[in-house]
């Protein structure tokens, strides 16, 4: 019965130390993306920022049928990234067809 305890207490400090721990950060890629709505042809091509990978993005976004994507560039957002949307580009943000950003 006492090895039980043991465990038990053991499981609790190891736990108590996992969660009070300071140094946990998250680091995410973010894409951005030139984006054309197959729906509606007449309308203008335009960028888009996100987290969601090039094929994640399309199926969440409607699909091959709804929209066309181009990737233009990727970059990580390092260190702590709480309360930011998206990290600033590494460098100067693309604008391939003169879209005001």
């Amino acid at each position: 019965m006492t090895i039980g305890y043991k465990n038990l207490i053991l499981t609790f400090f190891l736990m108590l130390i996992v969660l009070s721990s300071n140094d946990s950060k998250g680091e995410y890629r973010i894409y951005q993306y030139l984006i054309q709505n197959k729906n509606a042809p007449e309308q203008s091509p335009y960028l888009d920022q996100s987290s969601l990978d090039p094929v994640s993005y399309q199926a969440y976004h409607g699909g091959l049928k709804t929209i066309d994507i181009a990737l233009l560039r990727s970059w990580i957002c390092r260190g702590n990234t709480s309360y930011l949307k998206t990290c600033t580009p590494p460098l100067r943000p693309l604008n391939p067809i003169g879209i005001n950003l």
